[in-house]
């Protein structure tokens, strides 16, 4: 399947998939029938499904049933043209649920081409909630074999007839919040090793995990990286523009751990550390500096819309909208103002760049990132 990954992306840079059909047919299909589905058999991958009968012109864009009977909706598929699915997210859910109060399918799926985000359409509270997996098919930190390996897992025809499908998706759901964290902060802890070769991944790790309010003994860091080599870490976790290294999922053992680095204190968190800001717009942000110097903006945190003057900084709009049109920074209305808010934890090189991220305009970090 890589093949088709390398040309579907390449085609997705270069803007050749025009419109939601182009999407639909010569992306999406073509990445199903990869993933075994028989899309020449219209009982099976059924394009504009009726999942709500008393209403004829909402239909599902690709429905996929399981074979041998074909009765049971096993998959919904819905298609956006390639950047239009972050701006109508919440829009575009609504339709989801809709579809499956008659005809309830195992799994949904929301995809402009590029982002596909994956539901687990029996998991209980509001639709968004049930969201466990989201890819970037142009994310410049995930490789082609994550890729192939989470649309193998999730999406293929073995894995949604067995079970496997659903089964992977309710442990993704049922992560605590130390347990999402962990998975959070495994890819800095990498690149933290990466960058300095004295440091052992295992203190790294614990060390980032710490930071965060998590306490994590060795044996459990251990355990964890180990599973970690044989769970696909979910790609929610990555962070494309933040990390000026390309960080990758951890693949080989844990290095030995150094005896010189045992003794080493671990620095705790602590209360005044944490900062935060605002502003009239809706900005309502909170983070902490980390010892890199980089900054760290928690998740839920909200952003402001830019302003006009902010769309002349280069940099920091440039990460503002990539943030957006990647959809880690989601649209909402809060009292007549659209704000974004950060559905992740995000590192940012300086606390400037985040402070000017999230206020919309030009800001500096030191003067605006309060303490609590």
């Amino acid at each position: 399947m890589k093949e088709v990954l390398i040309d579907v992306i390449s085609r997705l840079k270069h803007g050749e998939y025009k419109n939601e059909e182009h999407v639909r047919l010569s992306l999406v299909c073509r990445v199903l029938e990869y993933l075994g589905w028989d899309i020449w058999n219209p009982r099976e991958v059924f394009s504009e499904f009726a999942a709500m009968p008393q209403e004829d012109a909402s239909r599902v864009d690709v429905a996929l049933f399981m074979p041998p009977q074909l009765l049971h909706p096993a998959v919904f598929i819905e298609v956006k043209a390639v950047g239009k699915l972050v701006p109508v997210i919440q829009s575009a859910e609504l339709q989801l649920r809709n579809y499956n109060r008659n005809n309830q399918a195992d799994i949904s799926v929301l995809t402009d081409g590029q982002i596909w985000r994956f539901y687990l359409s029996s998991a209980s509270g509001e639709f968004s909630d049930k969201c466990f997996e989201k890819l970037d098919l142009c994310a410049s930190d995930i490789s082609l074999d994550d890729l192939e390996s989470e649309f193998d897992t999730f999406l293929s025809k073995e894995a949604i007839q067995s079970g496997k499908a659903v089964e992977e998706a309710r442990i993704y759901l049922k992560r605590t919040d130390a347990e999402r964290i962990m998975y959070d902060m495994l890819p800095f802890a990498q690149r933290d090793s990466e960058e300095d070769p004295t440091l052992s991944l295992i203190e790294c790790f614990i060390k980032r995990c710490t930071e965060r309010g998590t306490e994590c003994s060795r044996d459990k860091a251990l355990r964890f990286i180990k599973d970690a080599r044989h769970r696909p870490i979910p790609t929610s976790t990555y962070n494309p523009t933040a990390i000026t290294q390309p960080t990758k999922v951890v693949s080989n053992a844990p290095q030995p751990i150094d005896p010189q680095f045992q003794k080493r204190p671990i620095e705790q968190p602590s209360t005044d550390q944490i900062l935060t800001l605002q502003n009239q717009r809706g900005a309502q942000a909170s983070g902490k500096k980390m010892p890199s110097g980089h900054f760290i903006v928690f998740a839920g945190s909200t952003a402001a819309e830019a302003t006009s003057s902010f769309k002349n900084n280069g940099s920091a709009y440039r990460i503002h909208s990539k943030l957006i049109n990647t959809g880690v920074l989601i649209p909402v209305d809060r009292e007549g103002n659209r704000v974004y808010r950060l559905i992740r934890d995000y590192e940012f090189n300086s606390s400037s760049s985040a402070a000017s991220v999230f206020m919309g305009t030009s800001a500096s970090g030191p003067r605006e990132w309060k303490k609590k």
